[in-house]
C-alpha cells in the first residue's frame, strides 16, 4: 500500500500533466525561434572632421564682430537642402536615410560666447563601409 502523499502526487500529476507538457513545449519552441534569428548586419561608422581657419586680424571692433558672426554655423545651415540635396543622388541613398544616419557635432561656446574649437565632426552610419565613407566624403565637399 502506497502512502497517501504519493497517491495525492499521482492524482495531481495526472490532472496537470498536459499543462506541464504544453509549457515545456512552448518554451522549447520559443527558444528555438529566438536562436534561429539571423545576426544583425554589421554597422560601420565613418567619421570626418571639418575645420576652418580664422580670418586675418581686424583692427576695428565692428569688423571682428561681423567676421565672428559669419563663422558661427548651425545644424540648420549645414543640413540645408542646397548642401544635402546632391549627396543622396551621388551616393545612391534616400534622403530620409541620410538624415537618420547622419550625426553632426558642432563646437560648443564657452562662457564668453566664443567657440571652444573650430572642428565640426561629421559621422555617418551604414551597413556598407565603402558607402559610409563615400557619404561622409560627399558631405564634406
Amino acid at each position: 500500500m502506497t502512502p497517501p502523499i504519493i497517491k495525492r502526487y499521482i492524482i495531481a500529476f495526472e490532472k496537470y500533466k498536459w499543462i506541464g507538457i504544453a509549457s515545456f513545449s512552448l518554451v522549447v519552441v520559443g527558444s528555438t525561434v529566438v536562436a534561429l534569428q539571423p545576426p544583425p548586419p554589421p554597422k560601420y561608422v565613418a567619421n570626418g572632421s571639418l575645420t576652418y581657419s580664422g580670418p586675418p586680424v581686424s583692427f576695428s571692433g565692428t569688423g571682428s564682430e561681423i567676421q565672428q558672426q559669419g563663422q558661427e554655423l548651425t545644424k540648420d545651415i549645414l543640413l540645408s537642402d542646397d548642401i544635402i540635396q546632391p549627396v543622396p543622388e551621388k551616393v545612391g541613398t534616400k534622403p530620409k536615410t541620410l538624415f537618420t544616419n547622419l550625426a553632426l557635432k558642432l563646437p560648443r561656446k564657452d562662457k564668453t560666447g566664443e567657440l571652444e574649437s573650430t572642428i565640426i565632426q561629421v559621422k555617418y552610419q551604414d551597413t556598407n563601409a565603402k558607402k559610409a565613407e563615400e557619404t561622409v566624403l560627399a558631405l564634406m565637399k
